[in-house]
């Protein structure tokens, strides 16, 4: 599998990929090894990025995810239809890779820089786990049920986060950046729908 440089983002070309995935069968939550302390969720996003100018351009793209999480590394997966894996997305401190179907892998120090080079657009890849967990903002006892929305501004975004389930929220909203005056070219908001999710207790 040939290794590609970063270049820079081809949002045309990137709307076309993301796109592939609208309607996409649900990948199922994979079993996790017993006392591994790994966690992982299943569900859909919906995804707009807007660059500023004149006239402002405005992109969109829909699909179903997968996350997985173990120690400080994050993984994340896209799933065609079929049960093709269109994209798989691995972070770690200092380190990220994509590899997408064509059997290309791009890598970078930045997991949201190199989404945004690869898609067009950033993915929060290394704070996924964070925020699906609730750990960014506890409500309350783990086994709170509660449908107000909670918010807090995390590594440059601001994440909504509401309907939650023993202690986890099943509906996220994250957008950056959060303070739009930080960055006045670009805009990106993300929604994810939790289906699913499993975590394997440690020992």
């Amino acid at each position: 599998m040939g290794v590609v440089p970063l270049r820079a983002p081809r949002l045309g070309a990137a709307l076309a990929f993301v796109l592939a995935l609208a309607g996409c069968a649900s990948p199922r939550v994979p079993a996790l090894p017993e006392g591994s302390g790994a966690q992982a969720w299943t569900g859909r996003f919906a995804a707009t990025w807007t660059i500023v100018g004149e006239p402002p351009r405005e992109e969109r793209a829909s699909g179903r995810f997968q996350v997985r999480a173990l120690g400080d590394t994050a993984e994340m997966e896209i799933v065609s239809p079929f049960g093709q894996t269109l994209a798989r997305a691995s972070a770690r401190p200092g380190h990220a890779t994509l590899e997408t179907a064509d059997g290309r892998a791009h890598q970078a120090a930045s997991p949201q820089a190199l989404t945004e080079t690869v898609l067009g657009w950033r993915v929060p890849i290394e704070r996924l786990p964070r925020w699906l967990s609730g750990e960014f903002a506890q409500p309350g006892p783990a086994t709170a049920d509660r449908e107000d929305e909670v918010r807090a501004v995390d590594e440059g975004w601001q994440v909504a986060a509401g309907r939650w389930t023993a202690g986890r929220p099943l509906r996220l909203t994250l957008r950056w950046p959060a303070d739009p005056a930080a960055d006045d070219t670009r805009r990106v908001e993300i929604r994810l729908a939790v289906d699913a999710d499993t975590e394997a207790g440690a020992r």
